[in-house]
This record gives structure tokens, sequence and C-alpha cells, in this order.
């Protein structure tokens, strides 16, 4: 039960971290898109358009945002609750089932003393101490099997919450990114439309440079999170 507990853990981490490196690949998507548009805009339209679709574009990107971590908690509850409920039934069968082994070997034992009570006196109190001793072994074995159940749902909690943690603050971080470059870029746009327009080219290897440095820094977490997974 436990190694299915693990398998089901690693299964499911498994299926958050591709849905997590799926979300890094379509915002540096977004982020590429963003980056022509500005280019466009900076070249061909009026500084009054060029702050409406700055503006126009920040709230999409808040909205998108917001809505991705929405869904994102919205599943984890969802998984997170599956997988307890998962739990609960199990061990509510294997307890069950180890309660129908006991009621069996009891009715047996005591089918077995009435049989032979008149035969053998010393037969049947041997038995009888046998019924005790098969009725004590076998209630410290559900005890056991019920407290190692508690602890591994304990330690799969604990994982659970250790792991929604982790991608929170991944997100946190991505998104305080995102905001940061959003930033030089606003600012870079505002200061090519006071500058001639012959300067306004100038900052393109600017923009290059940093979406390189946000290129890499992507990848870079990709090979952690690959990492992560060849060490489990």
């Amino acid at each position: 039960m436990a190694e299915s507990a693990a398998q089901a853990a690693e299964a499911h981490e498994t299926y958050r971290q591709e849905q997590f490196k799926e979300a890094l690949r379509d915002l540096q998507e977004c982020y590429q898109r963003e980056l022509d548009l500005a280019r466009c805009v900076v070249g061909n339209e009026a500084n009054e358009t060029l702050g409406q679709e700055i503006e126009k574009q920040q709230a999409m990107w808040e909205a998108w945002m917001l809505r991705f971590q929405e869904n994102l908690e919205l599943t984890w509850d969802k998984e997170k609750s599956l997988l307890l409920t998962d739990k609960d039934v199990s061990l509510l069968a294997l307890k069950n089932q180890h309660t129908d082994e006991l009621l069996r070997v009891s009715t047996e034992a005591e089918h077995t003393i009435e049989v032979r009570r008149m035969k053998d006196g010393g037969i049947i109190n041997q038995l009888q101490e046998e019924l005790r001793s098969a009725k004590h072994n076998h209630t410290h074995e559900i005890q056991a099997l019920v407290e190692k159940a508690r602890r591994s749902r304990e330690a799969q909690e604990t994982i659970l919450d250790k792991l929604r943690s982790q991608q929170n603050q991944e997100l946190i971080s991505l998104r305080t990114e995102l905001r940061s470059k959003q930033l030089e870029l606003d600012a870079s746009q505002y200061s090519s439309a006071r500058e001639p327009s012959e300067r306004i080219c100038g900052n393109c290897p600017i923009l290059e440079q940093k979406k390189g440095i946000l290129t890499e820094r992507l990848r870079l977490l990709e090979e952690q999170l690959r990492e992560t997974d060849r060490q489990r």
C-alpha cells in the first residue's frame, strides 16, 4: 500500500511538473509575441496609442495570470481531495478484510473446540488459548496497519503541502520576473517615444539581450526540473 501511494505521488508530481513546463513554454511564447508587438507599436503608432496598448496588454497579462493561478489551485485541490479519498477507501477496505479474516479464524477455532470438547479437555484448553492468542495477534496487526496507514497519510499530506508551496513560490518568482521585464519594456518604449526617430531602433539590441537572458533562465529552470526528476 505504501508503494502504491508512493507511485501515485510520483505520478502526480510528474503530471504537475509537465503542467508547469507547459505553462513556462506558454509564457515564453507570450513574451515573444509581446516583444514583437512592442516593436511594431514603437515604430508605427502615436504616443497615446502606444500607452493605451501597453495598458491593455498589461491588463491582459494580469487577467491571464490570475486565471492560470485560479485554475491551478482548483485542479490541485480536486486532485488532493481525490487522493485522500482513495487512501481512506483503501484503509477501510484493508481494515474490513482483516476483520473478516479474524472472524473466520475465530469461527473455525470455536467449531473445532466444540467438536473435540468431549474427547480431550486438555486439547480444548489448548485450542482456547490459541484462539485468544490469534485474536490478540490479529488485533495488534490491525492496529499496526491502521497506524502505518495514518503515518503514510500524514507523510503524503506533508509532501502535497510542500509541493504546493514550492509551486506557489515558483509562480510568484516567475510573475515578479515578468512584471520586472514589462516595466523595463515600458521604460524603453517611453524613452524611445521621447527621443528622435532615428534612435528608436537603437533599443532593439537591448530588448533582444533581455529576451536572451530570460530565455536562458527558463532553460536553466527546465534543466533543474529534469535533474530533480532523475534524482527521484
